[in-house]
């Protein structure tokens, strides 16, 4: 997870960070229109994010996650503790600080389990992004049996300073042989300074290639189909739905294909991610108009 989702002023705060009042109508709703889909897409790759630390969680040497993984900046660094207890990282190490790692009960097969991962007051990853606060995932069993679930929570957490709550719930709806999961994303909010996103959203994940490597992620491919919305602390209200199912590759961090309908109290606009190529252009389009936009990571 790069630096560059976080941004104190990105697209997930549009309605705080930008102003069009002396903007026409038409330009208005435009700008906004898009400015609402890049938000939401910024949303979407944020809690991606936490989906992705969920399904690969793993301590004292037992899988409670679906796949095993710890290719990223925030796996690695967890990973190198992989034991519940004080981690402490520093010296020639490229991360700083401490992250404290409880699983409760530590009994292997016994659950629920509740996994709280604590950064203090700082602790910084690989990539440069610094975490406070505290996660709690409570797993009621491995993610990757039908039935189970998984709810994150988040106490005082932040990233870059930037504040993150709400409630993120995966349950493993896999049946006749396909594996799907349930994303819920419950009042959500993202704090920066005064400016706030609240955000829900509901989306289904079903995997529609890697199936035959069950623990190995990295050729996973998911379909992803729901809808969601939000409102920000000017009264900017949107909501989103997928159109056409979105495409996503275990190894990109960006949704590489399909569209959402995004509405808002300005218009309505369609968000492409395009055709299956894995980069961060996806285009808006509003009425006749299209223009290409940055997605956040």
């Amino acid at each position: 997870m790069k630096k560059a989702i976080f941004l104190a002023c990105g697209a997930l705060l549009w309605a705080a960070c930008s102003k069009n009042s002396n903007n026409s109508t038409s330009t208005t709703s435009v700008s906004n229109t898009s400015l609402a889909a890049q938000g939401d897409a910024s949303a979407d790759a944020m809690f991606n994010d936490v989906t992705a630390n969920v399904m690969t969680a793993k301590v004292n040497g037992e899988a409670l996650g679906s796949v095993d993984d710890t290719s990223s900046s925030f796996r690695q660094a967890i990973a190198k503790g992989q034991m519940a207890g004080v981690t402490t990282f520093g010296g020639g190490d490229t991360t700083k600080g401490t992250i404290t790692i409880s699983l409760t009960p530590e009994t292997p097969g016994v659950w629920p389990k509740t996994l709280t991962i604590n950064f203090g007051t700082g602790f910084t990853d690989l990539w440069g992004n610094t975490y406070s606060g505290s996660i709690s995932m409570v797993f009621t069993g491995r993610l990757d049996t039908a039935g189970n679930s998984v709810t994150t929570t988040f106490n005082n957490y932040t990233v870059n300073s930037i504040g993150i709550s709400g409630t993120h719930i995966i349950t493993n709806t896999s049946a006749s042989g396909t594996i799907s999961y349930k994303v819920q994303i419950e009042d959500a909010k993202v704090t920066v300074g005064t400016n706030w996103v609240t955000w829900s959203a509901t989306h289904t994940w079903t995997l529609t290639q890697g199936a035959s490597t069950p623990r190995w992620p990295f050729d996973d491919v998911y379909s992803v189909t729901g809808s969601g919305g939000g409102i920000t602390s000017t009264n900017f209200t949107w909501t989103s739905t997928i159109e056409t199912p979105l495409t996503k590759a275990y190894v990109c961090p960006w949704f590489e294909a399909g569209t959402i309908k995004v509405v808002t109290n300005y218009g309505t606009g369609i968000l492409d991610y395009g055709s299956g190529t894995c980069d961060n252009q996806a285009t808006i389009t509003v009425g006749d108009s299209t223009r290409t936009i940055t997605l956040g990571r």
